[in-house]
C-alpha cells in the first residue's frame, strides 16, 4: 500500500474507488457530497437515495460510479464529534471503506477528509484519525493499493504531510 496526501477535487479523481461522506438516507449532504451527487448524475442520486436508503454511521455502501472517473464511489457515514467513542466509530469508516475497496478488487481508492465540517471534528483530529487508520492498514495488509487522501486546502495537506512523516514508515508515503 502506498499513501499520496494531494490537494483537489476528490470528484474529479482518476481511480478505482472515491470515498463519500454521506448522511444516513444517502442523499446529499455536505459540500463534497454534493459535488459527488452532482458528477455522478441524477441517477446515481436516485440510486443511492431510493434502492440503497441508509447507511449506518460507520458503516459503508458500495455503488457504481456512474458518471464520476471511478468504478466505485463508497459511501461512509461519519460520526458527530461529540458522540461516545467518535474517533472510534470515524476510524472504523476508514477501515470498512478500505475493506470494501479490496473486495472490489481496486488498486486505488481516494479519501476526503472525514469527520471535519458539520460533523464536528477539528482537522487535526479528523487526519490524525485517518493517518492512524491508514499506517495500521498498511502495516497489515499485503495489497498494492494506493490510497489517495485528497485534501481541500494547501493547510490541511501540508498538516498532513507533516504528521504523516511522523507517523508512517517512508516506503508508505509518496
Amino acid at each position: 500500500m502506498q499513501l499520496k496526501i494531494i490537494k483537489g477535487d476528490i470528484s474529479t479523481i482518476e481511480c478505482d474507488a472515491i470515498v463519500c461522506s454521506t448522511s444516513l438516507n444517502l442523499s446529499p449532504m455536505g459540500q463534497i457530497d454534493t459535488a459527488i451527487h452532482q458528477k455522478a448524475g441524477i441517477d446515481f442520486t436516485k440510486f443511492c437515495t431510493k434502492v440503497i436508503g441508509h447507511c449506518d454511521t460507520g458503516k459503508c455502501v458500495v455503488t457504481n460510479g456512474y458518471n464520476l472517473p471511478c468504478k466505485y464511489v463508497i459511501h461512509t457515514v461519519s460520526p458527530f464529534s461529540h458522540v461516545d467513542s467518535a474517533a472510534h466509530i470515524l476510524a472504523n469508516c476508514y477501515r470498512e471503506a478500505i475493506e470494501q475497496a479490496i473486495y472490489k478488487e481496486c488498486s486505488s481508492v481516494a479519501f476526503p477528509l472525514l469527520g471535519s465540517g458539520g460533523k464536528g471534528f477539528t482537522v487535526k483530529k479528523a487526519i490524525d484519525v485517518a493517518l492512524n487508520c491508514f499506517e495500521v492498514c498498511m502495516r497489515n495488509e499485503n495489497r498494492n493499493i494506493t490510497i489517495f487522501f485528497v485534501l481541500f486546502d494547501d493547510e490541511a495537506k501540508d498538516m498532513a504531510i507533516a504528521r504523516a512523516k511522523e507517523i508512517m514508515q517512508p516506503q508508505y508515503l509518496e
